[in-house]
């Protein structure tokens, strides 16, 4: 969805066992950034900002409609075991018929 620019990446064991690299990470990422976003124009800038955060919502509508489909192809295979149990249990005899 495009909603992350960079994975700054974390000392093994996490941040919270060496906080010292991590935030050295955080930085080198963060000036690296902010040094390739001033030789941008500003209007450039503002025009990618507002395109790229418009289009946030079209993907919520997008996976929605996947999980629908999805829900939908489910239920299929779900009724039609179901269906298939029900005929199985329909060919057997019935115990109080005293055939096996």
């Amino acid at each position: 969805m495009r909603v992350v620019d960079v994975v700054v990446p974390e000392p093994g064991g996490g941040a919270h066992l060496d906080p010292d690299p991590a935030a050295w990470h955080l930085k080198t990422a963060l000036l690296t950034e902010l040094l390739a976003l001033q030789a941008v124009p500003i209007n450039r800038l503002l025009k990618d900002r507002y395109r790229r955060f418009r289009c946030v919502g079209k993907f919520g509508s997008y996976y929605k409609v996947a999980v629908e489909r999805r829900v939908s192809q489910l239920q299929g295979q779900f009724h039609r075991g179901l269906d298939e149990l029900k005929e199985i249990l329909h060919r057997r005899p019935h115990p109080e018929d005293g055939r096996q």
